[in-house]
């Protein structure tokens, strides 16, 4: 992850090697431009409509077998 650091690329998965493998663009996409805000605040903005903020939420209803709606 560390070679991909302002850089664009993708790590992937490669369960016959039990590792993983850098994957980088074909393109010159150039350097990333990150907007502004910190990690948590794109995460919290990211997940906001996911997040299970009371005991009334539809999900949590729906797992405890209470009617979702």
């Amino acid at each position: 992850m560390r070679r991909l650091i302002g850089e664009w690329g993708m790590i992937k998965a490669d369960s016959a090697a039990k590792g993983y493998n850098l994957e980088r663009p074909e393109d010159d996409l150039g350097k990333p431009v990150w907007a502004p805000g910190s990690y948590e605040d794109w995460f919290v903005k990211g997940f906001s409509d996911k997040l299970l903020d009371s005991e009334d939420h539809p999900v949590l209803r729906e797992l405890q077998g209470r009617n979702a709606r």
